[in-house]
Order: structure tokens, then C-alpha cells, then sequence
């Protein structure tokens, strides 16, 4: 189970720096058509639709790192005036929402995907691009953050301080 979780772990980061070298990558294909429109060559075709989908991609390659090291956005108040059995209910309930909403998400990303691939559906911007190209990080991000989520869901994990909602020692 160790091997698992360690393979797992590194899937997340190589993702996760995958979508960084994506992220130079979006950038230099911009100066790069900025550069050749400046010196009045002609631009590219393929940088503004390849920089995003690229977008996509960094987003969902990289937000199950996000939330495995805690880099997302967490609103306590609500949670906060709860006692501390009903933090605990609140928390166990939003993450079982979240696999549900991740699940779900993930499901119906496969179900298009597999129907843009039946159909041959493509994106026509500037240059064609298959369709199911746009299905698959949805597919892999939110089946790693439904991964997440039931981590934290069936562990000791939090996504939450612990010191700040201590409102018992206060």
C-alpha cells in the first residue's frame, strides 16, 4: 500500500511540474507571437489556441497538488461557530460533497470525451484540434482531486487549521 501511496505522491508532483513547465511554455508562445507581430512578420496560428487549452490543462494537472499541499482557499466562518463535534461533521460532510461533485464532474467528462471521439467532433479555431483533447484533463484532474478528497475524507488529514479553530481553548 506504501508502493501505491509513494507512486501516487509522485504522480501528483510530476503533474504538478508538468504544469509548470506548461506554464513557460504558455508564456514563451506568447512573446513569441508578440515578437512577430511587432516586427510585422506574420503571427502564429497555433499560439492563442494552443495557449488555451494549455490553460486548461494547467489548471486541472495542477490542482490535486494544490490541494494536497494545502494552496487552495479555505473560508472557516461558518465552521468557526460550530462546537467542535459539528466542525468535525461539517468537514467530513464538504468532503463527501467534494468526491461526489468530483466524481460526478469526472463521469460526465468521459461520457463527452467518449462521444467527441465517436463523433470525430474537433475545435476549429485557428488550427484543429480534436475535441477530446479538451475532456481529458477534466477527467484526470477531477478523478485526482476526488482521490484527494476521499483521502482526506477517510484519514486524519484536514484541510483546515487546526490552532485557528480550536475555539474550545479559547
Amino acid at each position: 500500500m506504501r508502493r501505491i501511496a509513494r507512486w501516487y505522491e509522485r504522480l501528483i508532483a510530476a503533474f504538478a511540474v508538468l504544469a509548470g513547465v506548461l506554464v513557460v511554455l504558455v508564456f514563451a508562445a506568447v512573446i513569441y507571437d508578440a515578437l512577430l507581430r511587432d516586427f510585422g512578420l506574420q503571427p502564429t496560428r497555433w499560439a492563442v489556441p494552443l495557449s488555451e487549452f494549455a490553460l486548461l490543462y494547467i489548471t486541472m494537472l495542477a490542482s490535486p497538488w494544490v490541494l494536497r499541499s494545502k494552496g487552495q482557499v479555505v473560508v472557516e466562518s461558518l465552521r468557526l461557530l460550530l462546537p467542535r463535534r459539528g466542525r468535525l461533521w461539517l468537514e467530513r460532510a464538504t468532503y463527501l460533497f467534494c468526491v461526489a461533485a468530483c466524481a460526478i464532474i469526472a463521469w460526465s467528462s468521459t461520457v463527452e470525451a467518449l462521444d467527441s471521439i465517436a463523433r470525430g467532433d474537433e475545435e476549429r479555431l485557428a488550427i484543429s484540434i480534436p475535441l477530446y483533447f479538451a475532456y481529458l484533463p477534466l477527467i484526470v484532474g477531477f478523478v485526482l482531486l476526488g482521490c484527494e478528497f476521499v483521502r482526506l475524507l477517510a484519514g486524519r488529514d484536514t484541510l483546515y487549521e487546526q490552532d485557528a479553530t480550536s475555539r474550545d481553548s479559547i
